[in-house]
């Protein structure tokens, strides 16, 4: 008995002096912060501290070695791990759970029935002249269109502008922009000429005063909701959400003990702050990689769509470098017999589980507790405080 009450007080002991520090995502940070509560509730000590100030900056400050743990709502970047390699710092990467990069208009707007992808571009591409909805489509009123987006040190900003504008960071400037995806629905939420975009589970939290629009890639418009994500058919606009952990980090009891709740909590709490599980697989897959401590990126070199179970497996090809498939692209083009172009590297479909019912999500509140319980906006800029959530268990 007394051995056991010693080893009680030392892991109680190690958890509150040795806190585990997260930044990132503003797309990750609700999942992170529902895991957060749930753990601090279970483990006596346990000091969690998570912000978010968009993936790029918290992947700055943990390869800085100010965090532990990075949320990102993108795959990391080469030249980010150059950097994190500069510095002697491996990391470790993990896939969470999935997301679908949701467009929104006001509820007030009603004669946007949907918009293509290549709408979209002329909208939001650099040097744009759109001004005015009746520019985008005839019909359409004369109307200012007001722009919403996530700041440039959003992973989402970058993932849009690299399937939408179809280079990353390349964006008109004239956006009110933000980090706090808060804003950005408060911003739609007062002019019903607005359109943003953000991560799904901020329109689900949101859904009576903000309206979802249907978006046409390929094919027909689709929506996004939990089948079109899981699916694939709600492209380009599905996505896979990351954390991504500092290798040394992982020697210290209470970061390695955080992660693997995460990953065997993550398929609940998805539900709950309204994001789309893994597959049992890809999970089990990550968790694999976890207590290995297996460095690397896979997902940063793989093409966009591909297999999470098989990128998690080491089964898929990195994708080759733009400027070498521009090359390749026009130096050869392969034509077959009815003399339309070939497309030589078909996507694969995501591993997906099967489509849950439709979550419901938590209303998110920027607190600070210490308990085991679980805006008008400037046209140019929003830019304000984040919203850190410090979370102890007594």
């Amino acid at each position: 008995m007394l051995r056991i009450i010693v080893t009680m007080l030392l892991t109680v002991s190690a958890f509150a002096a040795d806190p585990v520090l997260i930044d990132g995502s503003s797309t990750v940070h609700p999942l992170t912060a529902a895991v957060a509560r749930a753990f601090a509730a279970q483990q006596p000590g346990a000091v969690i501290d998570t912000k978010y100030s968009g993936t790029s900056a918290g992947i700055r400050r943990l390869v800085a070695g100010e965090v532990h743990i990075a949320g990102a709502s993108r795959p990391i970047k080469a030249a980010e791990l150059e950097q994190a390699a500069a510095r002697g710092i491996e990391l470790v990467e993990l896939p969470v759970a999935y997301d679908g990069l949701t467009v929104v208009v006001n509820r007030r707007n009603t004669f946007i029935d949907h918009l293509t992808v290549a709408e979209l571009k002329r909208i939001w591409e650099p040097g744009s002249q759109v001004a005015t909805w009746a520019q985008v489509r005839a019909g359409w009123p004369e109307s200012p269109i007001r722009l919403f987006s996530p700041g440039k040190d959003s992973g989402t900003f970058d993932y849009f502008t690299e399937v939408v504008v179809g280079k990353s960071r390349a964006a008109r400037t004239d956006v009110a922009t933000s980090e706090d995806d808060h804003k950005l629905v408060q911003g739609v939420v007062g002019d019903e000429n607005a359109l943003a975009y953000f991560g799904w589970s901020y329109f689900l939290e949101n859904e009576a005063l903000l309206r979802a629009v249907p978006i046409a890639g390929s094919g027909a418009p689709v929506s996004p909701s939990e089948r079109s994500i899981l699916d694939g058919s709600y492209a380009p606009l599905s996505r896979t959400l990351f954390l991504y952990v500092a290798r040394p980090a992982l020697e210290r009891e209470p970061v390695r003990t955080f992660c693997r709740y995460y990953l065997e909590h993550a398929p609940s709490m998805t539900k709950e702050v309204g994001y789309i599980a893994l597959s049992s697989q890809a999970y089990e897959l990550a968790r694999k990689r976890l207590d290995e401590r297996v460095v690397g990126a896979p997902f940063s070199t793989a093409p966009s769509g591909s297999d999470t179970v098989a990128v998690l497996s080491g089964l898929v090809k990195p994708a080759k470098p733009a400027a070498q498939k521009a090359a390749e692209t026009s130096a050869v083009s392969i034509k077959p017999a009815d003399g339309k172009t070939a497309d030589a590297s078909p996507r694969t479909p995501r591993s997906r589980s099967p489509s849950p019912s439709r979550a419901r999500a938590i209303p998110r509140r920027s607190t600070s507790c210490a308990t085991p319980a679980w805006r008008s906006v400037a046209a140019a800029s929003m830019s304000g405080p984040r919203s850190p959530i410090s979370i102890a268990s007594s």
